[in-house]
């Protein structure tokens, strides 16, 4: 398709499919999931010793707004200082019907931009979101890892291989794009079983590709905003911190649902060439 073409059908399946409806629909049934998610997640890890705390809330002060910051962050502490196995058991049955929730509704965004009703039953579908949001917990366990362990990991390879200084220059740079790598790879495996559609993963990845740059951009640009330019806790009182999270929850929703979006045109481009040969 030709430019001109490209664009209008973006249009016009921005238009048909509600991507903004879409968008809040995710980011709703992900604001209820994220706490209970983000409890089972960081309790698991508390047992482990292998995290530490502070280094994990400063890499995601980077990231985060501080009015959101503030909230993820007290959660954080009040898990790790609690560790309690009762809340592991309860947060992951809370965890994963939450955030089935909101990759069903992903699942819906997806199917519409392949242009495909939902045919699976009521058993495969649960299934299939919980899947999902295995995966999505893959994804959020690598970044962490990425995050948190990178330095580590290129300090221990450093004193202990006695690595060159050059290369662990190059390893430094590298590690931002193996994240990027990563992120691509994840959500290339989430738009490739969650549609009720035979996708092949080739076709996934340039949507998935987008979708991190999206999120990246997004996190940093809104962070940056949030601190600099607005000062939502003036418009919203104490709910400023949650306001602010589901705004962010609400843009990451969308550059989910675009990604999906590109994925199918992508899909719809490749047929269309099998075709004229």
């Amino acid at each position: 398709m030709k430019i001109k073409e490209t664009v209008l059908y973006f249009k016009k399946e921005f238009t048909e499919n509600d991507i903004s409806a879409l968008g809040s629909q995710v980011a709703y049934s992900l604001i209820i999931a994220i706490f209970p998610f983000l409890i089972f997640l960081i309790t698991l890890l508390s047992f482990t010793n292998l995290i530490d705390v502070n280094l994990l809330l400063q890499n995601i002060k980077e990231v985060l707004p501080e009015e959101a910051y503030d909230i993820v962050g007290k959660t954080i502490n009040e898990v790790f200082t609690v560790r309690n196995t009762g809340l592991l058991s309860v947060s992951i049955l809370g965890s994963i019907w939450s955030a089935s929730n909101g990759i069903k509704a992903i699942v819906k965004s997806i199917n519409k931009a392949y242009e495909v009703k939902e045919t699976r039953n009521f058993i495969k579908l649960i299934l299939v979101a919980i899947a999902g949001v295995f995966m999505l917990a893959t994804i959020i366990m690598v970044l962490l890892a990425l995050i948190v362990f990178g330095d580590v990991i290129i300090n221990f390879l450093h004193y202990t291989f006695h690595f060159p200084e050059i290369l662990i220059k190059v390893l430094e740079i590298i590690r931002p794009l193996f994240t990027i790598a990563m992120l691509t790879l994840g959500f290339s495996v989430m738009y490739t079983f969650l549609p009720n559609k035979k996708v092949n993963w080739k076709h996934t990845l340039i949507g998935s590709f987008i979708t991190t740059l999206m999120l990246l951009i997004i996190s940093v640009a809104f962070s940056f905003y949030v601190n600099n330019f607005s000062n939502y806790s003036k418009v919203y009182g104490s709910i400023g911190g949650i306001i602010i999270l589901l705004t962010w929850l609400f843009l990451a929703s969308i550059a989910i649902i675009v990604g999906g979006e590109v994925n199918a045109y992508v899909m719809k481009v490749s047929e269309v060439k099998s075709e004229v040969k």
